[in-house]
Protein backbone atom coordinates (compact mmCIF):
# COMPACT_ATOMS: atom_id res chain seq x y z
CA UNK A 1 0.00 0.00 0.00
CA UNK A 2 2.76 2.45 -0.90
CA UNK A 3 0.25 4.64 -2.78
CA UNK A 4 -1.91 4.71 0.35
CA UNK A 5 0.82 6.32 2.39
CA UNK A 6 1.87 8.89 -0.17
CA UNK A 7 -1.30 10.95 0.17
CA UNK A 8 -1.53 13.59 -2.56
CA UNK A 9 -0.04 11.36 -5.28
CA UNK A 10 -3.08 9.11 -5.18
CA UNK A 11 -5.34 11.88 -6.41
CA UNK A 12 -3.62 11.69 -9.81
CA UNK A 13 -4.59 8.01 -10.13
CA UNK A 14 -8.27 8.64 -9.43
CA UNK A 15 -10.48 9.54 -12.39
CA UNK A 16 -13.72 9.92 -10.46
CA UNK A 17 -13.51 13.06 -8.40
CA UNK A 18 -12.56 14.86 -5.22
CA UNK A 19 -14.77 16.00 -2.36
CA UNK A 20 -13.61 18.33 0.38
CA UNK A 21 -15.35 18.08 3.74
CA UNK A 22 -15.49 20.09 6.92
CA UNK A 23 -15.14 17.64 9.80
CA UNK A 24 -16.61 19.07 13.01
CA UNK A 25 -15.04 17.28 15.96
CA UNK A 26 -16.73 17.88 19.33
CA UNK A 27 -15.21 17.47 22.78
CA UNK A 28 -16.90 16.45 26.04
CA UNK A 29 -14.44 18.02 28.45
CA UNK A 30 -16.68 17.51 31.47
CA UNK A 31 -16.54 13.73 31.13
CA UNK A 32 -12.76 13.95 30.76
CA UNK A 33 -11.86 16.43 33.51
CA UNK A 34 -15.03 16.85 35.63
CA UNK A 35 -13.99 14.08 38.02
CA UNK A 36 -11.10 16.22 39.24
CA UNK A 37 -13.40 18.51 41.24
CA UNK A 38 -15.42 21.70 40.94
CA UNK A 39 -12.28 23.84 40.94
CA UNK A 40 -11.62 22.86 37.31
CA UNK A 41 -15.18 23.51 36.10
CA UNK A 42 -14.52 27.17 35.31
CA UNK A 43 -11.52 26.15 33.21
CA UNK A 44 -13.61 23.49 31.46
CA UNK A 45 -16.28 26.09 30.63
CA UNK A 46 -13.65 28.27 28.94
CA UNK A 47 -12.46 25.55 26.57
CA UNK A 48 -13.53 25.36 22.90
CA UNK A 49 -16.20 22.69 22.49
CA UNK A 50 -15.44 21.82 18.88
CA UNK A 51 -12.84 22.01 16.14
CA UNK A 52 -13.35 22.30 12.40
CA UNK A 53 -10.91 20.28 10.31
CA UNK A 54 -10.55 20.05 6.54
CA UNK A 55 -10.70 16.53 5.08
CA UNK A 56 -10.64 15.28 1.51
CA UNK A 57 -12.00 12.22 -0.30
CA UNK A 58 -10.53 10.99 -3.60
CA UNK A 59 -12.80 8.47 -5.32
CA UNK A 60 -13.67 6.36 -8.33
CA UNK A 61 -16.37 3.71 -8.64
CA UNK A 62 -13.86 1.10 -7.46
CA UNK A 63 -11.71 2.86 -4.82
CA UNK A 64 -11.63 5.75 -2.37
CA UNK A 65 -9.11 7.42 -0.10
CA UNK A 66 -10.09 9.69 2.79
CA UNK A 67 -7.49 11.76 4.63
CA UNK A 68 -6.68 15.18 6.06
CA UNK A 69 -6.84 17.98 3.51
CA UNK A 70 -3.20 19.01 2.95
CA UNK A 71 -4.36 22.50 1.91
CA UNK A 72 -6.14 23.10 5.22
CA UNK A 73 -3.76 25.21 7.31
CA UNK A 74 -6.23 26.52 9.88
CA UNK A 75 -4.29 26.85 13.15
CA UNK A 76 -5.44 25.14 16.34
CA UNK A 77 -5.72 27.49 19.32
CA UNK A 78 -3.21 27.16 22.15
CA UNK A 79 -6.04 26.61 24.65
CA UNK A 80 -7.52 23.74 22.63
CA UNK A 81 -4.11 22.20 21.97
CA UNK A 82 -3.31 22.33 25.70
CA UNK A 83 -6.62 20.68 26.60
CA UNK A 84 -6.05 17.90 24.06
CA UNK A 85 -2.57 17.23 25.46
CA UNK A 86 -3.92 17.12 29.04
CA UNK A 87 -6.70 14.74 27.93
CA UNK A 88 -4.11 12.47 26.30
CA UNK A 89 -2.20 12.44 29.59
CA UNK A 90 -5.15 11.55 31.86
CA UNK A 91 -6.85 9.05 29.54
CA UNK A 92 -5.63 5.67 28.32
CA UNK A 93 -3.97 6.03 24.90
CA UNK A 94 -6.19 5.30 21.92
CA UNK A 95 -5.41 4.99 18.21
CA UNK A 96 -6.03 8.03 15.99
CA UNK A 97 -7.52 7.31 12.56
CA UNK A 98 -5.49 9.13 9.89
CA UNK A 99 -6.57 7.66 6.55
CA UNK A 100 -9.17 5.27 5.20
CA UNK A 101 -8.64 3.47 1.88
CA UNK A 102 -11.44 1.35 0.39
CA UNK A 103 -11.12 -1.10 -2.49
CA UNK A 104 -14.72 -1.92 -3.32
CA UNK A 105 -13.80 -4.51 -5.96
CA UNK A 106 -11.78 -6.51 -3.42
CA UNK A 107 -14.20 -5.64 -0.58
CA UNK A 108 -11.23 -4.46 1.52
CA UNK A 109 -10.80 -1.46 3.81
CA UNK A 110 -7.38 -0.34 5.01
CA UNK A 111 -7.02 2.08 7.90
CA UNK A 112 -3.87 4.01 8.73
CA UNK A 113 -3.80 4.44 12.51
CA UNK A 114 -1.42 6.48 14.63
CA UNK A 115 -0.83 5.05 18.09
CA UNK A 116 1.75 6.46 20.50
CA UNK A 117 3.58 8.28 17.63
CA UNK A 118 3.76 5.12 15.47
CA UNK A 119 1.76 4.42 12.29
CA UNK A 120 0.01 1.12 11.63
CA UNK A 121 -1.91 -0.23 8.65
CA UNK A 122 -4.90 -2.48 9.38
CA UNK A 123 -6.71 -4.22 6.52
CA UNK A 124 -10.14 -5.85 6.96
CA UNK A 125 -13.12 -6.88 4.91
CA UNK A 126 -15.56 -4.03 4.34
CA UNK A 127 -18.46 -4.42 6.77
CA UNK A 128 -21.95 -4.20 5.35
CA UNK A 129 -23.49 -1.32 7.29
CA UNK A 130 -27.17 -1.72 8.18
CA UNK A 131 -28.44 1.52 6.63
CA UNK A 132 -32.18 2.20 6.59
CA UNK A 133 -33.26 4.50 3.75
CA UNK A 134 -35.80 7.26 4.44
CA UNK A 135 -37.87 9.55 2.21
CA UNK A 136 -36.16 12.75 3.45
CA UNK A 137 -34.13 14.85 1.03
CA UNK A 138 -32.12 18.08 1.02
CA UNK A 139 -29.74 19.84 -1.38
CA UNK A 140 -25.99 19.92 -0.67
CA UNK A 141 -23.55 21.56 -3.10
CA UNK A 142 -26.30 21.62 -5.77
CA UNK A 143 -26.88 17.86 -5.46
CA UNK A 144 -30.20 16.36 -4.32
CA UNK A 145 -29.37 14.16 -1.33
CA UNK A 146 -31.46 11.48 0.33
CA UNK A 147 -31.00 10.30 3.88
CA UNK A 148 -30.19 6.94 5.42
CA UNK A 149 -30.06 6.10 9.10
CA UNK A 150 -27.81 3.79 11.09
CA UNK A 151 -27.42 2.80 14.74
CA UNK A 152 -23.73 2.35 15.58
CA UNK A 153 -22.96 1.50 19.19
CA UNK A 154 -24.55 4.37 21.17
CA UNK A 155 -24.74 6.77 18.22
CA UNK A 156 -27.65 7.56 15.91
CA UNK A 157 -26.19 8.37 12.51
CA UNK A 158 -27.83 10.03 9.52
CA UNK A 159 -26.01 10.14 6.19
CA UNK A 160 -27.03 12.28 3.24
CA UNK A 161 -26.08 10.77 -0.12
CA UNK A 162 -26.63 11.71 -3.74
CA UNK A 163 -27.54 9.14 -6.36
CA UNK A 164 -26.34 11.67 -8.97
CA UNK A 165 -22.84 10.41 -8.13
CA UNK A 166 -23.29 6.59 -8.04
CA UNK A 167 -20.30 5.80 -5.85
CA UNK A 168 -20.62 3.94 -2.53
CA UNK A 169 -17.94 6.05 -0.79
CA UNK A 170 -18.09 8.72 1.88
CA UNK A 171 -16.14 10.49 4.63
CA UNK A 172 -14.24 8.44 7.19
CA UNK A 173 -15.75 5.00 7.68
CA UNK A 174 -19.16 5.89 6.27
CA UNK A 175 -19.92 4.14 2.99
CA UNK A 176 -22.17 1.50 1.43
CA UNK A 177 -25.02 3.64 0.10
CA UNK A 178 -26.26 3.90 -3.51
CA UNK A 179 -24.55 7.26 -3.95
CA UNK A 180 -21.75 9.44 -2.64
CA UNK A 181 -22.22 10.60 0.98
CA UNK A 182 -21.96 14.41 1.23
CA UNK A 183 -22.92 14.88 4.88
CA UNK A 184 -23.12 12.89 8.10
CA UNK A 185 -24.96 13.77 11.30
CA UNK A 186 -24.18 12.03 14.58
CA UNK A 187 -26.84 12.27 17.29
CA UNK A 188 -28.49 15.17 15.48
CA UNK A 189 -25.34 17.26 15.02
CA UNK A 190 -23.43 17.70 11.77
CA UNK A 191 -20.11 15.87 11.87
CA UNK A 192 -19.11 15.91 8.18
CA UNK A 193 -20.28 18.35 5.50
CA UNK A 194 -19.08 18.59 1.89
CA UNK A 195 -17.74 22.06 1.07
CA UNK A 196 -16.83 21.33 -2.57
CA UNK A 197 -17.29 18.57 -5.15
CA UNK A 198 -15.08 18.27 -8.24
CA UNK A 199 -15.83 15.57 -10.83
CA UNK A 200 -13.54 14.36 -13.59
CA UNK A 201 -15.96 13.85 -16.46
CA UNK A 202 -13.35 13.07 -19.11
Amino acid sequence: YIFFLTGNGLAQDFKGGVVKYQHIKRYDWMSTFGKYGREVHEWIASLPKERNMGQVLYFTEEKSLYEEDPSDDAPISEKLQGAIEKADYVQPPSPDLKKVYCDFDKNEITRQMEFMTRNFLVTDQIDRLAWKLTNKKIKIQDYICFSAELKKRDDNITAWFTSEIPVSAGPGEFYGLPGLILAVEINGETAFLATSVELNLS
